[in-house]
């Protein structure tokens, strides 16, 4: 089993576009799983009792949820891209200040 030091987590969080990964991933997550569902229910023509606001949010995904879900992956993929090509920068950026602070 690896241990993993406040040291080395915080230098995984160096690069601030792997914390905006996650917050955009996870709202992909949530709207491809709701997308899935709203067609799902909808593909076998089932009328269930439904909230206002699931009825709201059927509606909005019925109207906007497939330009959601590119508008989305879009961002994920630029988000990725600057991940990687500037993890360099970032890093180095860390090292220096963390060496900075043990000396």
């Amino acid at each position: 089993m690896t241990v993993v030091t406040t040291d080395q987590r915080s230098a995984r969080f160096a690069n601030p576009f792997y914390f905006l990964l996650l917050v955009v991933g996870g709202v992909f997550c949530v709207t491809a799983s709701a997308f899935t569902m709203m067609a799902i229910r909808n593909s076998r023509n089932e009328v269930l009792p439904t909230s206002e606001g699931g009825k709201k949010l059927i509606e909005w995904l019925d109207q906007s949820g497939p330009t959601a879900l590119v508008i989305q992956l879009v961002v994920l993929g630029i988000l990725t891209f600057a991940a990687i090509y500037s993890d360099d920068y970032w890093m180095a950026r860390w090292q220096k200040k963390h060496l900075a602070k043990k000396q």
